[in-house]
């Protein structure tokens, strides 16, 4: 029976009628028959509610898109205990370990992809090398070429629109605009130093 005050909707194409067992103080018939059938539902959300990334929101679309995740993590997890079971023989939490291995492998081409694109915050640089992936030694900029693409003064980079600050200069790391106010005499923009 459900909790006083809440509403449950149940859909059966084996049950035609509101058939209520009395002695079971009045449940309906496929409320029981789903309880006897029907336990793995309820192992599968304990197991999912273990090791959840699922977020609160009020929109059940997104909640229903949130679940997939830990379902598709959890039935993955299965499915390799299965086909390895001497994986992590001794350890306790094999299914944490299995997500985090699991989310690494997911995450780094992405990183990698990040990195390699060309311009980078140092930050994310920073963020990368902890995760163990290296940004690609990138070919020196010949002096003669780099003139070359400095010959026309542009806005600095890091000056407002109000400032309107033109200059030559380029940043040595990152290789962007920067006026004399945001750069040193060594010509590294405030962000790359």
């Amino acid at each position: 029976m459900p909790k006083q005050g809440k509403a449950v909707i149940l859909f059966s194409t084996m049950h035609h009628d509101m058939a209520v067992d009395l002695e079971q103080m009045g449940k309906p018939e496929i409320n029981l028959y789903y309880n006897k059938t029907k336990g793995g539902v309820d192992s599968l959300y304990q197991l999912v509610h273990a090791y959840m990334s699922k977020r609160q929101t009020v929109r059940w679309p997104l909640s229903y898109f949130f679940n997939l995740p830990d379902v598709a993590g959890l039935a993955s997890f299965v499915i390799w205990t299965l086909q390895n079971p001497l994986w992590k023989e001794n350890k306790k939490h094999k299914r944490r370990l299995f997500l985090e291995e699991m989310s690494e492998q997911l995450v780094i081409p992405q990183i990698q992809r990040r990195v390699g694109a060309g311009r980078v915050h140092k930050s994310v640089l920073l963020s990368a090398e902890l995760c163990g992936v290296t940004a690609p030694a990138s070919a020196p900029v010949p002096a003669q070429q780099e003139e070359e693409e400095t010959g026309k003064k542009k806005r600095c980079v890091l000056c407002g629109k109000k400032k309107d600050r033109k200059s030559k200069q380029t940043c040595n790391e990152c290789k962007r605009l920067v006026c004399n106010e945001h750069s040193q005499a060594k010509r590294i923009c405030m962000e790359c130093q």
